[in-house]
C-alpha cells in the first residue's frame, strides 16, 4: 500500500524516500501530533517501537479492511442465484450513492460556513480600522470571535458536519400549502454541546449577508440522533464529555480508536456583542457579490438543540448568550 502511495517499485527506490522526522515521532508520543494514512513512516532511532509508525499501520490496516469488505460485497455468494446477486449489488450501490449524496451535502454546508466566516473576519477588520480608537473592545471581540470560528471549522472536516434526512413534507409557504423537500437536521451526539450553537450563529449570519449556497433548502430540527461516527484526529475539546464517558465504558482503547489529537483547543463563550449588527455592517456582501439570499427557512444550523421536543422549523434568529468571551478549560 505504501509502494502504491509513493510510486516506488523496489527497495532501492527508497534511497530517495523522505521519512517523518524525529520531531513528528516525539510529538506523536506526547499526544501532540497524529499521522494520516498518507503520512511518511519514521525511520529514525527507535523506529521499531515508533508510535507514529504504529498509527500509520493501523490506518493502513483499516483501509485494507474497507477494501476487502467492498470486494466481498461484489462477489457472488454460495447458493446465490444470478438474480439475487444482481439485486444485492444494486442495493449496495444505491446505499453507497446515498452516502455520497450525504457527504456532498455536508461538504457544501462546511464550504458555505467557511465562506461566511472568512467574509466576516474581513468585514470586522475593516470596521476595526475605520473606528480607530472608538469601540476598541467591541470591535476586537468581534474579530477574535470570527477568527476563533474559522479555527474551529479548520479542525472540523466534512465528516464532522451534522447529518440530514431528506423527505417530502406539506408546509404552508406564503399562505399556500405546498409539498417541499425538507432536510431534517439530526443530533450529532459526539460533538461538544457548544458547537451546535456556534454553527447556528454562522448559518444565520450567512443567510442575512447572502452568502452563496448550493441550493435553497428548508431545514427543520428534529430530536433524533444521527449515526455518523466522528472522523479521526480531532482535538479532545470538540467532543461531548458525556458521549466520551459513555463510549469509554465500552471501549477502553477509544482514544486510540478515534486517534484523538493531543492538541489543546479551547472552546469559547462568545458574547452577544461579538455578533450583533454584523449583518447590518455587512450590507449583504463586502466584495460586490449580489447573490439571491438563501431561501432556507432557518437552520442550516446544526444539530444539538435540547430545547426542541418536537420537530421545529428553524426560521428564527440565532440568539447568542449574554455572557462574556472567556476560555473554557477544555483540552
Amino acid at each position: 500500500m505504501e509502494v502504491a502511495a509513493t510510486g516506488f517499485n523496489t527497495a532501492r527506490d527508497y534511497v530517495y524516500y523522505e521519512p517523518a522526522t524525529e520531531e513528528d515521532n516525539e510529538a506523536c508520543r506526547k499526544g501532540k501530533a497524529t499521522p494520516i494514512a498518507s503520512s511518511k513512516f519514521y525511520f529514525g532511532p527507535g523506529f521499531r517501537n515508533s508510535p507514529w509508525n504504529e498509527k500509520i499501520l493501523k490506518l493502513h490496516a483499516r483501509q485494507a479492511q474497507t477494501m476487502r469488505e467492498d470486494w466481498r460485497r461484489h462477489q457472488r455468494r454460495p447458493n446465490e442465484t444470478e438474480e439475487e446477486f444482481q439485486a444485492r449489488v444494486e442495493e449496495y450501490e444505491e446505499q453507497r450513492q446515498d452516502k455520497t449524496s450525504k457527504t456532498s451535502r455536508k461538504k457544501s454546508k462546511r464550504e458555505t460556513r467557511m465562506a461566511t466566516v472568512v467574509k466576516m473576519i474581513k468585514i470586522s477588520l475593516v470596521k476595526e480600522r475605520k473606528d480607530g480608537d472608538r469601540n476598541v473592545a467591541i470591535n476586537r471581540a468581534k474579530v477574535e470571535a470570527w477568527e476563533f470560528l474559522q479555527e474551529l471549522l479548520k479542525r472540523l472536516p466534512t465528516q464532522a458536519m451534522s447529518s440530514e434526512e431528506v423527505s417530502d413534507r406539506a408546509l404552508r409557504v406564503e399562505g399556500v400549502l405546498t409539498i417541499v423537500k425538507v432536510h431534517k437536521i439530526l443530533i450529532c451526539p459526539w460533538r461538544h454541546e457548544k458547537i451546535a450553537k456556534y454553527m447556528e450563529w454562522v448559518d444565520e449570519t450567512g443567510r442575512r449577508m447572502k452568502t452563496k449556497s448550493d441550493s435553497a433548502r428548508t431545514r427543520i430540527r428534529i430530536k433524533k440522533e444521527g449515526n455518523s461516527l466522528p472522523p479521526p484526529n480531532l482535538p479532545l475539546g470538540v467532543y461531548s464529555e458525556q458521549w466520551l464517558e459513555e463510549e469509554r465504558a465500552y471501549d477502553d482503547d477509544l482514544d486510540n480508536t478515534l486517534h484523538i489529537s493531543g492538541e489543546v483547543f479551547k472552546l469559547l463563550k462568545l458574547a452577544s456583542k461579538s455578533f450583533e449588527r454584523d449583518d447590518d455592517e455587512a450590507g449583504g456582501s463586502d466584495d460586490g457579490d449580489d447573490e439571491e439570499a438563501q431561501q432556507t427557512n432557518g437552520g442550516g444550523g446544526d444539530d444539538d438543540d435540547d430545547d426542541d421536543d418536537e420537530a421545529q422549523q428553524t426560521n428564527g434568529e440565532a440568539q447568542p448568550p449574554n455572557d462574556q468571551m472567556e476560555e473554557d478549560d477544555i483540552r
